[in-house]
């Protein structure tokens, strides 16, 4: 069993992923220790460039596709120290908050 595992992890994971999201806190100076690495989506939206099509866009919610593919990627900012949402969010057919 083990002397075929070179060769097994040399083969080539696919992975289906249709949809990515990140998710940019609140920091407060009080907290920032417990998050020593952090990204503001705007350097995501930077980086990733003319790579994204924004598809769909709410108050601190926006869905972009990425190149010419199924996948979607989430940028949702948090404004306040309770979060986002009051409860949790409720998604229609096509992934998507009313």
């Amino acid at each position: 069993m083990f002397s075929s595992w070179p060769q097994q992890a040399q083969r080539p994971c696919l992975i289906r992923l249709y949809r990515g999201g990140f998710l940019e806190l609140l920091i407060t100076k009080k907290l920032k220790h417990l998050y020593p690495y952090y990204y503001r989506l705007q350097a995501l939206r930077d980086q990733l460039g003319d790579q994204i099509t924004l598809v769909g866009a709410e108050a601190r919610r926006e869905v972009y596709r990425y190149r010419d593919t199924p996948l979607e990627v989430e940028l949702q900012g948090c404004t306040c120290s309770k979060g986002c949402n009051s409860g949790p969010p409720v998604w229609n057919s096509s992934g998507i908050a009313p």
